[in-house]
């Protein structure tokens, strides 16, 4: 009794061997918790995003496909960058699912650490497909911004803007997560508090 409960104290993310550390409280200071709590939200907010990042893509290949396309060089790069960041949401949503059942199967980290590299995969793919969006959408509107009133330029800007800080949010948690999982990397409370407050930073910023 006593040797099976100080083993199950000492089992780390998916079954492997950790050392204690004085940050687990029970709540988001456990891996087990904090996992599945970031994992149930990134599946639902990469499900949320994932039609809407299809559909965009459909737009922008339906017009380069058509014979306005002639009008967008761009177009298909726009397509291509929504293509990019919704993969992104796929990868992010098997890898949480991966994530969180393997806490209910007996296996060593390493396994568990494949989960981690998607995460990560996940996470870089859907913020490099928006940061490619954004870049396109600016040289689309290119041949015409000059004729654009300084108010249509703000609100543009703002909207790319808004955007970019709507993708760094969700990918660079996808990431944090990974990296958590793959290096047990936030056991830590001030490296915890320090990653969250320093990816609202970004976000707001």
């Amino acid at each position: 009794m006593g040797s099976s409960g100080s083993k199950s104290k000492n089992q780390s993310l998916l079954g492997g061997k950790s050392k204690k550390k004085g940050g687990d409280d029970g709540l988001i200071g456990n891996r087990k918790v904090r996992t599945i709590i970031l994992s149930i939200i990134l599946i639902a907010f990469s499900a949320m995003a994932v039609s809407y990042l299809i559909d965009q893509a459909d737009f922008y290949n339906n017009w380069s496909s058509s014979v306005l396309g002639v009008t967008c060089d761009t177009c298909k790069d726009a397509a291509n960058a929504f293509t990019m960041a919704y993969v992104g949401c796929f990868v992010i949503i098997a890898s949480a699912i991966f994530a969180i059942l393997l806490f209910f199967i007996n296996c060593d980290d390493k396994i568990g650490r494949i989960a981690g590299v998607g995460l990560i995969i996940g996470g870089l793919l859907y913020l490099i497909g928006w940061i490619w969006f954004v870049n396109t959408y600016r040289s689309i509107l290119d041949p015409v911004w000059d004729t654009l009133s300084d108010n249509a330029q703000q609100k543009i800007t703002s909207a790319m803007t808004a955007w970019s800080g709507e993708a760094v949010l969700p990918s660079v948690s996808a990431i944090l997560l990974g990296l958590d999982v793959f290096m047990h990397l936030f056991d830590d409370e001030a490296k915890r508090l320090f990653s969250n407050l320093g990816n609202l930073f970004v976000v707001s910023v």
